[in-house]
């Protein structure tokens, strides 16, 4: 395993022992960047539950062929996805009252963290990888929340997405 994208005392913890999530881990190289996209997008669909829109399902489901044959994704689905995210937060005028943080989501929090996750979505398109991992990882960061586990997972795939990069500048 890779010390430098796990955080010391957190090799053995469960959000990292995806068998997909270990191979990445392990092997965090220039090649690493299109899985790196892919686990983030799918996490933070998954977290917000953002993954239940049919637009979100679709580009989860296009980076997981695009990662397996390198088929692109249907033309003008980042802008849609865009378009889904910022409806999302139109729609936090609507909600009554100040935010408050609690220890359950408001619905302001859960609009906008779906918001984010749709952006991650559509960064996580971009057709060059390394912007696509950058995209998703950044976005995703203010979309994931409140479980230390998806948190550990987001900061070991930004930890790889970074060492990929450098390895790929570095000539491999």
């Amino acid at each position: 395993m890779s010390d430098d994208v796990v955080p010391p005392g957190q090799a053995g913890h469960p959000a990292l022992a995806d068998p997909e999530m270990r191979a990445l881990i392990d092997r965090p190289g220039p090649d690493a960047l299109a899985r790196v996209a892919v686990l983030a997008a799918e996490l933070v669909a998954r977290n917000t539950g953002a993954g239940d829109e049919p637009l979100v399902a679709e580009a989860l489901a296009a980076l997981r062929q695009g990662l397996a044959d390198g088929t692109p994704p249907r033309p003008g689905l980042p802008a849609e996805l865009e378009a889904l995210a910022a409806a999302s937060q139109a729609r936090l005028a609507e909600v009554p009252g100040p935010v408050e943080i609690g220890p359950e989501p408001s619905p302001a929090e859960r609009l906008l963290a779906r918001a984010n996750a749709a952006r991650a979505v559509a960064g996580a398109l971009d057709p060059d990888p390394a912007r696509a991992a950058w995209n998703v990882c950044w976005r995703a960061g203010q979309a994931v929340g409140r479980s230390f586990g998806d948190q550990l997972r987001l900061a070991v795939l930004d930890r790889c997405r970074d060492r990929a990069v450098r390895a790929a500048r570095d000539g491999g």
